[in-house]
Parts: C-alpha cells; sequence; structure tokens
C-alpha cells in the first residue's frame, strides 16, 4: 500500500487520473478533509481493499466511497463492489449511489459515469465539454475511423496489415479531444489541472451531492 490513510473521508478509486481528477475536484468544491486514494486499476480492488481497512489510519475513517468505472454493466460492477465489502464485513448500501451506516462506519458506491451516458470518468469529461468545436471535430475523427478501419473482438488475433477501430472508444475520444486543444496534455489527470474540464458544469451536479453526502 503506497498511500497511507491520513483523513476521516476517503474515496478509492481506480488509478492515477482518477485521484488527480478528484483532487482538484475538491480543491475546486473548497473540500480539504477527503483523501481520494488510487488502487492502481479496476482490477487491483479485490488485493488493494484488505490493506486499506487495516491501515493504521482506517480507525479515524468516518465515511468512505469506492469510485469505479462502470464494467459490463452497472447492476453487476455494482454487485461486485457489494461482495467485496459484505466479504470484509464492512457496511454495503443497498443501492448503487447510495450510504449505509454500520458499526460507526458509513459506506458509498459509486459507479462512473454517474448519471451521464457512457462507462467511464473519460465520458463524465466528454460530457462537460459537449457542444464544443474541438469535440465536434473529434466526433468527425471516430466517424471516419469507423468507415476506414476494421472491427475486431477483443480475443481475435489481429491481421497483418490491418487498421482496427479503438478498443476502448472513450478513451480514444479523450485523447483525440486532448490532442486539439492548444497546448497538448498526454492525460485526463493534467487535463483536468488545467482546467479543460469546466468544474462548475452541471454535468457533475450528481458527483457533488454524493461527495455532499460522504460527510453528513
Amino acid at each position: 500500500m503506497d498511500i497511507k490513510v491520513e483523513k476521516e473521508y476517503v474515496l478509492l478509486v481506480e488509478g492515477k487520473d482518477e485521484k488527480i481528477f478528484f483532487e482538484s475536484y475538491l480543491k475546486h468544491l473548497g473540500v480539504d478533509d477527503v483523501q481520494p486514494i488510487p488502487v492502481g486499476g479496476k482490477l487491483k480492488f479485490k488485493k488493494y481493499f484488505p490493506l486499506f481497512i487495516v491501515d493504521s489510519g482506517f480507525d479515524q475513517v468516518k465515511s468512505y466511497a469506492i469510485i469505479r468505472d462502470t464494467d459490463e454493466d452497472v447492476a453487476s460492477t455494482f454487485q461486485s463492489i457489494v461482495d467485496l465489502l459484505k466479504e470484509y464485513k464492512q457496511p454495503y448500501p443497498e443501492n448503487v449511489f447510495d450510504f449505509n451506516t454500520d458499526n460507526g462506519k458509513k459506506v458509498g458506491v459509486y459507479i462512473m459515469p454517474g448519471n451521464a451516458p457512457g462507462i467511464m470518468l473519460e465520458d463524465l469529461c466528454l460530457e462537460i465539454v459537449k457542444g464544443s468545436p474541438v469535440l465536434t471535430c473529434v466526433e468527425e475523427y471516430i466517424e471516419c475511423l469507423g468507415a476506414n478501419t476494421d472491427k475486431k473482438e477483443p480475443d481475435d488475433e489481429s491481421e497483418e496489415g490491418k487498421f482496427y477501430f479503438p478498443k476502448n472508444l472513450s478513451k480514444a475520444k479523450l485523447h483525440a479531444y486532448l490532442s486539439g486543444m492548444y497546448e497538448y496534455i498526454p492525460n485526463l489527470g493534467m487535463g483536468t489541472e488545467k482546467n479543460y474540464w469546466n468544474l462548475d458544469s452541471p454535468v457533475l451536479d450528481h458527483l457533488k451531492i454524493f461527495i455532499q453526502q460522504l460527510k453528513e
């Protein structure tokens, strides 16, 4: 475990981009007592979680939330998190985007991108910039890729000389958007620090309410 639990309120997030996004967003909201902790990817939650709850700082934690991208669908992603919480005898909410309190700990689950369309944090950021001229160009680029590349299933072998449509469309759009900005930034986290996403956007209201509930 690389990052020690240091605050009373914690957000367990997937990776570095998510950490930087939430650090910037929390600062924007004027919240300084919530600690985003990255676990190194969605597949690392099962490995990291037991280390989190035995950390020396865990006893001081009043409330924490697990924030994950949608996997196959919201229901299965939520259930996998609930199963993890049950395994370690932690409180678990009955519904996604909710909290539950037991034995002095309050625990919530948030599945990205909240009530925005898509499957991950990248989609939330793209929704914020919807209607911008850069994103309009990105959509035309993606349409061009769709017309001029082959489709491939993840388990299919790649054929030499063929070009394939992006495996992760959300990430492809996000990076195309960043490449179209005046100053190129290589990832979502740095884009957040550069104010490429309007953190006052109503698209983020759903997430803001959840963070408020974390501390209530």
